[in-house]
């Protein structure tokens, strides 16, 4: 890519998230479950938004029935939607996920080595409109122990200016 990048272009690069308990243990997990259990399986193959409605009315009349609690279900449906239920087929239905295990230090000595100037670390915050939205934040800004335990240190953007 350096070779590529003419002198006075900008590079602009993206590693995915190498870390954080989600991706090493919770979502393997997941997937050798979806590789191994024909039922998940099959739940995961064909899962839709309305699968997570029934669930949340069987949980809400649950609730209800034995414990005497209300449970508005139809404020928290509409969170599970379609782009939800493709973030978990994509993320357990894939065989392996390769996770480059890369530290900030090794990208800004590879922009220095070669010969790209003042690389800067960027961030953007995605806005979610399903349940995602909750732990978007968490996602962006992982300073907190809990985020940084489920996430690491999120995406490493950056980008920067080679010399001209």
């Amino acid at each position: 890519m350096s070779r590529v990048t003419k002198p006075g272009g900008y590079f602009y690069v993206i590693f995915g998230n190498p870390g954080g308990l989600l991706e090493k243990e919770v979502w393997p997990a997941l997937r050798k479950s979806y590789r191994k259990n024909d039922e998940f399986k099959e739940l995961i193959d064909n899962l839709n938004p309305a699968d997570f409605s029934g669930l949340f009315k069987t949980m809400a009349d649950g609730m209800k029935k034995n414990a005497g609690e209300k449970f508005n279900h139809s404020k928290l449906a509409p969170l599970f939607d379609l782009d939800f239920r493709t973030t978990l087929q994509n993320l357990i239905q894939v065989p392996k996920r390769f996770i480059l295990e890369i530290t900030e230090d090794v990208i800004l000595d590879w922009f220095k080595k070669n010969n790209f100037q003042t690389p800067k670390r960027c961030k953007r915050y995605v806005k979610r409109e399903n349940i995602r939205k909750y732990f978007s934040p968490l996602h962006f800004d992982n300073t907190s122990r809990i985020s940084n335990l489920l996430y690491g240190p999120g995406n490493y953007e950056f980008i920067a200016r080679k010399k001209a």
